[in-house]
């Protein structure tokens, strides 16, 4: 019987990068290009940093596209030492932020490549490789956190337009611009919702609506959670429940059930989750509380 050695995925996506540089040149050598070193870039960091679900990229000095940071499904950051680096000499190749796994932060940058909705890798032979992305999570395109705030863009506040502010960071949660610190024209430091803020030039009504378009991505993230949580939290309460039922049944005999570790820790992660709940409730009544329209 012949035997074939394992495919190397990288190999393969080296070999397509090639095989991309070497087409005429125009749009298509671009897209294919760019898609062949997202594919490399994507199969790395599933390799190396599993619970990495978005990367967040902005421009360098050559032109193409960089990763700054890494971020897990919450939106918070993973440290990954050395990935930046290693992914610098695929992320050249990264020419146009114009693709569906990319979250446009702003139309200038910064970009969100949200991993879920990365292209399949397809090995020789076809066959999806090692890492390749779920088809069924690549239906449609990703939900666009479009914002246009940028640090150092001058604002004012949308209750108080006599005050003016600089945006001196951005803050994101899920994929989503969450808040904005800024410096106020009286020195006051403070961190403020995307849409507390409003232009000064009197370009209300567009901004509102990319406002509302933001406030309403974040509520339904804020939802989503909510439901899908309740909804695990429920079936482990239900299992403790039944485990806890037997335990009656046995003392209601004068049998001593058996002691369990795990069934304490069951418990302990259902009180857990149910904080958890409580804080996307929060979350949801600030969002309320804080809309400004």
């Amino acid at each position: 019987m012949t035997t074939h050695p394992p495919t190397d995925p990288i190999a393969d996506l080296h070999a397509r990068l090639d095989a991309a540089h070497a087409l005429p040149g125009g749009p298509a050598r671009e897209r294919a290009i760019t898609e062949a070193a997202l594919a490399a870039v994507v199969t790395e960091i599933r390799r190396r940093a599993p619970s990495v679900r978005y990367v967040e990229f902005d421009w360098a000095a050559y032109g193409g596209l960089d990763a700054h940071a890494f971020l897990d499904t919450r939106g918070n950051e993973i440290e990954v030492p050395g990935l930046a680096g290693d992914l610098a000499h695929w992320a050249t190749d990264l020419r146009s932020p114009d693709m569906a796994a990319m979250i446009a932060i702003s139309p200038r940058g910064p970009f969100l490549l949200d991993l879920e909705a990365a292209p399949t890798v397809t090995a020789a032979g076809g066959e999806p490789c090692e890492g390749s992305a779920n088809p069924r999570k690549r239906a449609g395109r990703v939900r666009d956190a479009y914002c246009p705030i940028l640090v150092g863009d001058q604002l004012a506040y949308a209750d108080r337009p006599g005050l003016l502010a600089e945006v001196t960071r951005l803050r994101f949660e899920s994929g989503f611009l969450d808040e904005c610190e800024v410096l106020r024209a009286d020195g006051v430091r403070e961190s403020v919702l995307p849409w507390m803020l409003v232009p000064t030039d009197g370009t209300i009504e567009p901004w509102q609506t990319r406002m509302r378009m933001l406030y309403a991505f974040r509520r339904a993230h804020a939802n989503d959670l909510l439901r899908d949580n309740s909804l695990a939290l429920a079936e482990r309460a239900d299992a403790l429940s039944r485990t806890l039922a037997a335990m009656a049944a046995d003392l209601r005999n004068r049998v001593i059930p058996h002691a369990s570790a795990m069934t304490t820790q069951a418990a302990r992660d259902i009180d857990e989750g149910v904080e958890g709940l409580a804080s996307l409730y929060d979350e949801l009544n600030y969002l309320h509380e804080h809309w400004t329209d």
